[in-house]
């Protein structure tokens, strides 16, 4: 069927699949996850183990080559490679047949109720930041 089709191939040849997270583009909102997390490590360390969990990573999304300006301190701490990121998103890869599916919305509350403990945290950084 035409659904199963596209739901193969995705509009950029990726595939279909559900998203949560953080896709940030402006520096100032980076930068307030990246501080939260430096203040917050333990918690961060927790959103991470509850990820891994729930059989979800963090995509590896774009992350920036060197230690961001004002968290060099942190170089070769557990923390650099969540520091490096500019999104914190986790994603799951879906088929046709479960987009064709009755199912579908169970399966979008399942992946977004995995990544609770990741949008938890992203949302009260950027309180903290407003």
């Amino acid at each position: 069927s035409a659904v199963t089709a596209e739901a193969n191939d995705g509009p950029f040849g990726h595939g279909p699949f559900v998203a949560c997270g953080f896709y940030l583009d402006e520096r100032p909102r980076i930068d307030a996850v990246r501080r939260f997390i430096v203040a917050q490590p333990a918690r961060w360390a927790a959103v991470e183990a509850a990820l891994a969990k729930a059989g979800l990573t963090l995509d590896p999304g774009a992350p920036v080559k060197r230690m961001p300006k004002g968290f060099e301190a942190q170089t070769g701490t557990d923390l650099e490679a969540a520091l490096k990121r500019t999104r914190w998103l986790v994603s799951q890869s879906l088929t046709g047949a479960e987009i064709a599916s009755p199912d579908l919305p169970d399966i979008l509350a399942d992946v977004a109720a995995g990544a609770r403990p990741l949008l938890d945290f992203g949302w009260s950084a950027l309180d903290r930041a407003a």
